[in-house]
Parts: C-alpha cells; sequence; structure tokens
C-alpha cells in the first residue's frame, strides 16, 4: 500500500493528510508487503485509526509537517519495521532521497498510543520533540531521533500518564538536541517526566537539556554500552551510538540512569557501565551525574 499526497510540494498546498479509518495489509499466505503513507505538505498526518501489516513487511509514515498519533492510531507490524518521520518525506523510489525540513516538527503521541512491532526494529523521528506513549519492538531495537535537522531545538519527551515503560526492547538507541527526559529534584511525587525503559542496552546522547532515564528489567544485565546501528528501507542507515552523553551541557543540565527503581519487584539486575556517560559543559555551568542501582547486585 502506497498513499500520498500532494506529492508535488512545490504546488505550496497546505492540506492537512488524516487517517480517520483502520489501514491494512493482510497476507494471502507469508508474502511480505510494505504500507507506506507520506503527506508531502508542511501539514500534520494525523492518524486516528489503527495501521497494521498482518504480513512480515513495514510501516513507513512521513510527513513534511507533523505527526500526530492519536488514541485509537496504534501501528503494529507482524516483525516488519516500523519507521515514524515527522519533517522529513522520502522521494520513494530507488534510490530515495530525504528531504529533511528547517523547521521543528513534532512526532506527538496520545497516551494511549502503542507502536508494537512484534521483533521488528522501530525508528521514530522528528526535526522537533518526540513523544513516547507505549513503543514495544520486542525483541528489536528501537531507535528515537528528536532534532534531526540538527539546529539544537528538539526533545524526546514522556507522555504517559504512568510509570509503564515508554519503551519495551533488546536495545534503546535515543538522540535528541535538547533534552531526553527531565531530571526533576522536589519530591518524588513529581518523578514521572523520566523516560521509562525496559530494556536489555543502552545508548543516549544529548547536545544540552537533561537525560534521565528509569529501566526496569529482571532478566538479563542492563547495560549503558554500543548499540549498533542499521540500515530502514526508507530513511537508510542509523550510525551506531555509545555510552550516555551530554555534549555541550548547558547550566544544570544533568544525567541520572536507574535501574529497577521500584525495588520491591525482587529483581536480581546487574547493572554494567560498559561505555563512557559523560557531561560536556558548552561553557563553566554545573551538572550533575547520577547512576542508581536499586537492586542488590553489582554496579559494575
Amino acid at each position: 500500500i502506497l498513499v500520498r499526497s500532494n506529492q508535488s510540494a512545490a504546488d505550496g498546498n497546505a492540506t492537512v493528510f488524516n487517517v480517520l479509518q483502520p489501514v491494512t495489509i493482510t497476507p494471502a499466505g507469508g508474502e511480505a508487503g510494505h504500507l507506506t503513507l507520506i503527506n508531502y505538505d508542511p501539514t500534520p498526518l494525523n492518524v486516528n485509526a489503527a495501521v497494521t501489516n498482518n504480513g512480515p513487511g513495514n510501516i513507513e509514515l512521513f510527513s513534511a509537517g507533523n505527526v500526530d498519533l492519536g488514541a485509537a492510531g496504534d501501528l503494529t507490524t507482524n516483525g516488519g519495521d516500523i519507521e515514524v518521520h515527522a519533517g522529513t518525506v522520502t522521494s520513494y523510489f530507488t534510490p530515495a532521497t530525504l528531504t529533511v525540513s528547517a523547521t521543528d516538527d513534532d512526532l506527538l503521541m496520545d497516551t494511549d498510543t502503542v507502536v508494537a512491532s512484534n521483533n521488528g526494529n522501530i525508528l521514530l523521528t522528528a526535526t522537533g520533540n518526540v513523544q513516547l506513549a507505549t513503543v514495544n519492538a520486542g525483541a528489536g531495537t528501537v531507535y528515537v531521533i528528536a532534532d534531526l535537522n540538527q539546529d539544537g531545538a528538539g526533545a524526546i519527551v514522556d507522555v504517559l500518564n504512568t510509570e509503564d515503560a515508554n519503551i519495551t526492547a533488546t536495545s534503546a538507541s535515543l538522540r535528541a538536541g535538547s533534552g531526553i527526559g527531565v531530571v526533576e529534584m522536589a519530591v518524588a511525587a513529581t518523578d514521572d517526566q523520566d523516560i521509562d525503559t525496559a530494556v536489555t542496552n543502552l545508548a543516549a546522547t544529548t547536545v544540552s537539556g537533561d537525560i534521565s532515564i528509569s529501566n526496569q528489567i529482571d532478566t538479563t544485565p542492563f547495560n549503558i554500552t554500543t548499540v549498533a546501528g542499521v540500515a530502514f528501507r526508507k530513511y537508510g542507515m542509523v550510525d551506531d551510538l555509545s555510552g550516555v552523553t551530554i555534549t555541550a551541557a548547558t547550566a544544570n543540565d544533568d544525567i541520572l540512569v536507574r535501574s529497577n527503581q521500584s525495588a520491591a519487584d525482587g529483581n536480581a539486575t546487574v547493572f554494567n557501565v560498559l561505555q563512557p556517560v559523560t557531561i560536556t559543559p558548552a561553557g563553566g555551568e554545573a551538572g550533575h551525574l547520577t547512576l542508581i542501582n536499586y537492586d542488590p547486585t553489582p554496579l559494575n
């Protein structure tokens, strides 16, 4: 399935692309097929119904403006990859050419939105912010890139009303321009703006802003490490990412990474730091770096 809105971007149109009823591929057998929706106008692609690929193929969403995944706008594949890009469009045909907007367009999610690939990889990008509700790649890897146009304005944000995992996967690779979650130092009751993960391997970097990640996993060690890149069908290659870093921190930009904060879970997860964790100030500004393992196991 390929549905495109206003492919001639030079037409000056401003047409909103709304998905109001389900878009679905159901194979007759195990055949692969891909499902691609593209909005070439700098207007929202609003997904308010399920987009589902029941075969092993991919789902690919592109918009020159925002992408808004509503409460009913779940994206589901049966092992295929999922790509969602706000502020970026593709020429589609081989070789595909990406056009990245200079404006800051956001990938928005409702608190009830679920993006699930059943072990495929997931790539979420925006030239502005990326909001995270529930993203589940199973045994795959989740890649999130905010601030794709690299103007320094684009954060990764938790929109869940609970402390359930925003990201469930084997590995998570997170990149942003202005923060990944927020370190809240007031009272525990306000500790709801961190990015909650259930992963074995983590790498994260932002130019400025906080990095606040809480990981909950009980079957494997939790590693700050290198997350290998992978090639997506239309976006192309996502590079490897190592460690947890703030590269040009401003005043009070902190790193806080916690393992199994819910100590009552009975987990016994080892927390391994296998690649550097670093704050590099843009000037003389102060920022704090905190790693916490709540299990009675080593922090290595």
